[in-house]
């Protein structure tokens, strides 16, 4: 972070599931001007740690916006002023359970580009891809570290700054098989369950569970991916009902502006949005270069699939609203 005339650039790295890097230069327009009127509408001060945060949360909204974001050579620079901080997008809360496992794909994910010494620093950026607080994330590490899935350090500070964590061997097992801790993958029972209870649900069940069930007996990059590229279709066909049920004319044919409508129509929130657009971004990579992806993110992008479908279920406004295809 450093400062330019009377604002501030901030550096940002962004990663896809699939390891593509881009730099990111962010820059906060008057950061003083900004705290003006953040307090005179007794809004919290834009510290650095909330600079970094929307600048880390305007990275994630370019990539949302374009489904070619890390194939392009050109540099990226972004800029923000007041209405970019003057609130975060919304995001319910995660359930422990799927808390626990954005926490073992995130320690992964750091494990597969780097090793088992790294240790991580959760942030206000998790928390608003989950909704959840530190206290949520130290509790629910702490029941992984006492399974044996992490290596928890605690550190002098509080909230998020207060604790550190890295990945098991064992952690790194499960998710090659599970995309998960193996405790926190959902049941068929559960699964079933969950989408019963979304009547807007119910022209895709079959489908969706005859997927899931291929899924849970694949064992190859080739079985995943040929699943992944099945279920696709049918959450975009999810997403093209529940934007009609919301009020949108517009038919249309791929993923990407349907994000950027769920986006102009604030239905969801940043997580949702960040999970649609993983599979938009990894759909790409696996048309182009067929199963290029490393198993273990083949399986979490495709269990992404099956975790949103619940999810876009409980956002539609009412049964009649899930009509047509």
């Amino acid at each position: 972070m450093k400062s330019g005339h009377s604002g501030v650039f901030v550096d940002i790295a962004v990663s896809s599931t699939g390891g593509e890097q881009r730099a990111v230069t962010v820059y906060v327009d008057d950061p003083a001007y900004i705290n003006g009127l953040r307090k005179g509408n007794q809004l919290p001060p834009l510290d650095q740690p909330a600079l970094a945060t929307g600048a880390q949360l305007a990275a994630i909204r370019a990539v949302d916006a374009n489904s070619d974001f890390f194939a392009s050579a050109e540099s990226i620079q972004l800029q923000l002023g007041y209405a970019d901080f003057d609130e975060t997008p919304s995001t319910g809360r995660v359930t422990d359970q799927a808390l626990r496992r954005y926490v073992a794909r995130r320690l992964y994910l750091t494990w597969e580009h780097q090793s088992l010494d790294e240790y991580i620093t959760f942030s206000e950026m998790d928390a608003s891809l989950t909704g959840a607080g530190s206290d949520a994330f130290l509790r629910n590490l702490q029941l992984l570290e006492q399974e044996g899935y992490v290596q928890l350090s605690r550190t002098m500070g509080a909230g998020f700054s207060s604790f550190r964590a890295r990945a098991t061997a064992k952690l790194i097992r499960d998710v090659e098989r599970y995309a998960a801790p193996a405790a926190d993958v959902e049941s068929e029972a559960d699964y079933v369950a969950r989408l019963e209870g979304h009547s807007s649900l119910s022209l895709d069940r079959d489908s969706i569970l005859a997927e899931r069930r291929r899924y849970e007996a694949a064992r190859s990059a080739e079985e995943v991916a040929s699943v992944f590229r099945a279920t696709v279709p049918v959450l975009e066909g999810v997403v093209r009902r529940l934007l009609r049920a919301h009020g949108s004319k517009k038919d249309y044919s791929s993923l990407g502006p349907m994000i950027a409508d769920l986006r102009s129509r604030s239905i969801g929130g940043l997580s949702l949005w960040s999970q649609l657009n993983a599979v938009l971004t990894n759909g790409r990579d696996i048309s182009l270069h067929g199963e290029r992806l490393p198993l273990p993110v083949l399986r979490m992008v495709t269990e992404s699939c099956f975790e949103l479908l619940p999810q876009l279920g409980a956002l539609f406004p009412n049964p009649s609203s899930s009509t047509g295809g």
